[in-house]
């Protein structure tokens, strides 16, 4: 992590609008004493009276900012512990950065030393501020000298020439003014900026950041991120880190770079085999279980740190250190190293897998040598290759497995009805069904009424008078 460093001196900015507001008041006192001057000039001196008052304004702002910032993590223990991605300033970053500011007192034009301590200063921005503040200045004492030829001239009887002259210098005037406005203007946007950790113009501008990468590119060649082009420049801005120290008459900023070392790793896992001797089995536990074999030196080292947890979205991590509770919201990878404090993620302890279950066998004087070459039958052990690419890097899968929460579904009084008014329906088509499946009462005997049909009728017999006749 390289640390581009640059500071803004705001006392000789403070003077000279001091010194502004003298010859202001000088000239407001010349042209008072003269009625017609100061029709004349009366809306000039609105102008300058309206910038003036941003200026104020302005300084006002800034003072409020006054303090050292030195910001920790949200609690000591944490703070230590928890390293995190999103640009807050804990103890640790601090104290990087009042190490820097020690060492720049002595070491401010020497860029070597400041490269081994993973720093440089950005003298072409400091130099552009101050030749901006120098300015102000050269005009500032041009328009003291004009001033005091106006006082005489007023003195001596103003004419139509020395208004116009008069005019002019409250023109000058309210140029010089704005000038400064817009350096306060600027600090004040690059202080807003800097509070949210976004890389803005304000803060420097994208030219004077390229060349300041040029410079470091020799020292760390092919170490950077991205190629070093301008074409590159919106990439190089997207990872800065930025920081800023304000004091009374100062304002300091720190734009950390990632520094990518590229190197390639073995990674290997030592993996503890029983071994049988005599009638004991024998088992190595290594102190690491995962180790680093580099490349190009062959060098081994032992890989201690554990990635215990990977948020992908904002969690609430709980923590309790020496009977103080706090909630940390966090995002992004994180180291979890020992201390005093006990992390609780979704209300379940963060455990540090350090310890193995069950008493080793410690033996003083081991010896392997079998008796005879059967005892040993020779073996090899083939492991497959190891791309960390292809790692799963979620581990919050077996937490989030013993936290598993089961819904239980209550059906509503609506469902309930539902599921009754339909048991109804489906009751009364099975009625009906089974109703018109009954034969009737003709089809129930069908003889009997075969029988009735068949019961002839008795004749009957119709007397007619005899004179009647069919």
């Amino acid at each position: 992590m390289n640390t581009f460093v640059h500071y803004y001196d705001l006392q000789p900015l403070f003077d000279e609008y001091a010194s502004l507001n003298a010859q202001y008041d000088e000239l407001r006192l010349t042209y008072l004493n003269n009625t017609l001057v100061g029709r004349e000039l009366d809306n000039y001196n609105r102008i300058v009276q309206y910038s003036r008052s941003s200026i104020s304004s302005k300084i006002n702002n800034i003072k409020i900012h006054n303090r050292k910032i030195s910001k920790r993590g949200l609690i000591d223990g944490v703070g230590s512990i928890i390293k995190s991605l999103t640009g807050n300033l804990d103890a640790s970053d601090g104290e990087k950065i009042y190490r820097i500011l020690n060492h720049m007192q002595v070491n401010e034009h020497n860029l070597q030393n400041q490269l081994k301590h993973q720093y440089s200063v950005n003298h072409q921005t400091i130099k552009n501020f101050n030749e901006t503040i120098q300015d102000i200045q050269h005009n500032e004492l041009m328009l003291r000298s004009k001033i005091m030829q106006l006082s005489q001239f007023v003195r001596e009887g103003a004419t139509h020439q020395d208004i116009l002259f008069a005019k002019d210098l409250f023109n000058q005037l309210n140029i010089l003014y704005n000038g400064i406005l817009n350096v306060l203007q600027d600090i004040e946007n690059s202080i807003t900026f800097c509070r949210i950790n976004a890389m803005h113009p304000s803060i420097i501008n994208p030219h004077d950041l390229f060349l300041e990468i040029e410079n470091i590119s020799q020292h760390y060649q092919s170490s950077l991120p991205f190629e070093v082009k301008y074409e590159n420049i919106l990439d190089f801005e997207s990872i800065l880190k930025i920081h800023c120290k304000i004091d009374s008459d100062r304002i300091t900023y720190f734009l950390s770079m990632p520094i990518y070392y590229e190197r390639e790793f073995n990674l290997f896992y030592m993996l503890p085999i029983p071994t049988k001797h005599q009638s004991d089995y024998l088992t190595i536990i290594p102190k690491s279980k995962f180790f680093l074999k580099d490349s190009s030196d062959n060098s081994i080292r032992p890989l201690s740190d554990m990635c215990t947890q990977v948020f992908i979205r904002e969690e609430k991590i709980v923590a309790h250190c020496k009977g103080s509770t706090d909630t940390i919201l966090l995002t992004g990878t994180f180291l979890i190293t020992r201390d005093s404090c006990d992390l609780f993620f979704k209300e379940k302890k963060l455990v540090f897998q350090e310890t193995s279950h069950g008493k080793p066998l410690i033996i003083s004087a081991l010896n392997l040598q079998p008796n005879t070459p059967h005892d040993n039958p020779e073996f090899q052990i083939k492991l497959k290759k190891l791309n960390l690419k292809e790692l799963p890097i979620d581990p919050i899968i077996p937490i989030t497995d013993n936290l598993q929460s089961y819904d239980y579904h209550i059906p509503s009084l609506w469902t309930i009805m539902l599921y009754i008014f339909l048991a109804s329906g489906v009751f009364y088509l099975c009625y009906r069904w089974k109703k018109n499946k009954e034969p009737t009462p003709k089809e129930r005997n069908p003889t009997k009424s075969k029988k009735i049909e068949e019961v002839e009728l008795p004749e009957r017999r119709i007397n007619l008078p005899e004179d009647a006749s069919f």
